[in-house]
């Protein structure tokens, strides 16, 4: 791992950019400023690489981060209707961002905006000890983490703050890059109240790399054929929609924008079907898709996965990942895989990417980045039928996302 001087905050802060390289030569940059990947460097199968995620390259502009790019997001990822949920029929009211509603959970004070302090993997254990949890699964982090050669940066906040989720939490979040490609995003988070806890990562992926412009030409394959469905303020309305052969459908892979090309043209909302009116509520894709259990196809995946599979490590049954996405450059030279143990992935197609002013002098427009941000149930607290995303008080909240790059 290289360390480097990144900048400064608007209060003064140093910043630090930590660079993860495998022997294959891809390279990952994360700040310790908002947990955020600022740069991804793969192959581009000519002799060169390319950097295949959105992002800034001062610090400025990762304090005005409104659109996420790059970003640890938490405590709680996505939206919350009317900004406010219940525990144990006790009312929380959060902040007001996203018209009537709560988004990504804080704007200034969210975990994108907070600063980590990169540790070590004792330095860990010395924290989970003083929280009086004997962490054995940490042990075995740093054994297969070193064994397998994985690059790897730890960063930790002390989060004291609630905002609207009781209790102080003790974050870990553990980047590594090993030799099979495979750039892991693993979590852990310990809360000492009960509270919501459902982070994602918010990098926007062009795999025609980073200053292309519009990704609409990539190929796609999701594992999921579901989704929630979403009211006008892209609230889930509690409904579970099938979407198998509609324009919400990637399960047959093709490219993300064959079926919003509708979008430009002259329509009568009232005459669209259900799937079509879903597309422009959020102005493209911008929903959350529920992962397909495993079946026979994302079991030999996970096998793939070798990173956590060894006796020394855990058993295979108490860890399942499962496939969640396939994609492909427009000319399938860079491809990536996505798996998480989570149940949901949120499929955005940057809607909402208005010209920011990116990193190498790169103008990010409408579609321009690729997200897909592994969660929970969106607004899970306020819908009785979705799995919850409460967590007790001690418990250790602990997920893990893949990105593996072929």
């Amino acid at each position: 791992m290289e360390k480097e001087f990144f900048g400064k905050t608007k209060d003064g802060i140093e910043i630090s950019k930590y660079t993860l390289e495998n022997t294959n030569g891809i390279k990952a940059s994360f700040l310790n400023y908002g947990g955020i990947l600022q740069s991804l460097l793969l192959s581009d199968k000519e002799g060169g690489f390319i950097d295949v995620v959105l992002g800034f390259d001062n610090i400025e502009s990762y304090e005005n981060n409104d659109c996420f790019l790059g970003a640890f997001v938490g405590p709680n990822a996505n939206r919350i209707g009317k900004a406010c949920y219940k525990i144990d029929g006790e009312e929380y009211h959060l902040e007001v961002n996203d018209g009537e509603n709560n988004l990504h959970s804080h704007k200034t004070k969210g975990y994108h905006n907070r600063i980590f302090k990169a540790i070590s993997f004792e330095e860990m254990e010395t924290v989970l000890k003083d929280l009086n949890y004997n962490d054995e699964k940490a042990n075995k982090d740093e054994e297969h983490i070193l064994e397998n050669k994985a690059d790897h940066v730890i960063f930790y906040l002390k989060d004291e703050e609630t905002n609207g989720f009781p209790g102080k939490k003790d974050i870990f979040v553990i980047y590594s890059l090993n030799d099979r490609n495979e750039l892991v995003m693993e979590y852990k988070i310990i809360s000492d109240k009960k509270t919501i806890i459902n982070p994602t990562n918010h990098s926007y992926f062009n795999l025609d790399g980073h200053k292309s412009g519009n990704a609409m030409g990539q190929h796609l394959r999701l594992y999921s054929q579901k989704i929630s469905k979403i009211d006008n303020n892209l609230i889930p309305t509690g409904e579970i929609m099938d979407v198998s052969g509609t324009a919400l459908d990637f399960s047959g892979r093709k490219t993300v924008g064959k079926d919003l090309q509708f979008l430009d043209k002259e329509f009568n909302f009232d005459d669209l079907n259900e799937e079509d009116k879903q597309i422009v509520l959020a102005k493209g894709y911008d929903h959350n898709f529920i992962i397909n259990k495993s079946d026979d196809e994302v079991k030999q995946a996970e096998q793939m996965f070798y990173y956590n599979f060894t006796k020394r490590i855990r058993k295979k049954e108490d860890f399942v990942l499962n496939k969640v996405a396939e994609l492909a450059s427009s000319n399938w030279k860079v491809r990536m895989m996505v798996l998480t143990d989570r149940p949901c992935v949120q499929f955005y197609s940057g809607n909402f990417l208005n010209g920011l002013k990116g990193k190498d002098g790169a103008v990010y427009g409408m579609r321009s980045g690729l997200c897909f941000e592994s969660q929970g149930y969106p607004d899970a607290e306020n819908h009785k039928e979705f799995e919850s995303n409460i967590v007790e008080a001690g418990e250790v909240f602990d997920s893990t996302t893949v990105y593996r790059f072929l």
